[in-house]
């Protein structure tokens, strides 16, 4: 019976040594945080330190760099005189609209030089590419390329007049009437 009262006194030693290494302790002269302002000032400072402060970006090593595209740059020239293409066939009149004559035209992938502008009715005037001199091409399919904030503003000259061409009359023929012939007459 000597060794089961030494079993039992054994494990309650180890039982209370376990309970006693959980129990808190508090030993005279350690400050806690509730006693301490100084603690709870510098957990504060750190902590609003640590709000405004901005993340640092690491950068992390790579076994192996990556291949970067190095830009192509393309130059691409702004011609001298501005010069004009059009997406659609277009006429190109002695003025401002379908009343003026029709003196030329620019055909798609064709290309004309600028001389001047009417931006009342989105005209360009254009070395007639047709024939000598200049003519007004309507703007509404053209591309116009180069620096255009020196061209003379044009204004449109006087719509032509017609030309008056009579219209025949029809007179009527007159209808015969038919006359009383001797055979008809009466008696």
């Amino acid at each position: 019976m000597g060794t089961t009262k030494q079993i039992l006194a054994v494990g309650c030693i180890l039982i209370l040594g376990m309970l006693a290494c959980n129990l808190p302790s508090q030993t005279p002269g350690t400050p806690t945080p509730e006693s301490d302002g100084a603690t709870t000032a510098t957990v504060f400072a750190l902590t609003v330190t640590a709000q405004n402060s901005q993340p640092v970006a690491t950068q992390l090593p790579s076994s192996t760099p990556f291949p970067t595209d190095t830009p192509t740059i393309i130059l691409t020239s702004t011609p001298a005189v501005p010069m004009v293409k059009v997406s659609v066939d277009t006429n190109c009149r002695t003025g401002p609209g379908v009343v003026y004559d029709r003196v030329g035209g620019l055909l798609v992938g064709e290309e004309a030089i600028v001389v001047g502008k009417f931006s009342a009715s989105n005209y360009w005037i254009i070395n007639n590419p047709d024939s000598s001199g200049t003519c007004w091409l309507w703007g509404e399919y053209a591309t116009v390329s180069g620096n255009t904030a020196g061209l003379p503003e044009y204004t449109a000259p006087p719509s032509p007049t017609p030309t008056f061409t009579p219209t025949p009359s029809i007179t009527p023929t007159p209808s015969i009437t038919p006359t009383p012939s001797p055979t008809n007459t009466p008696v």
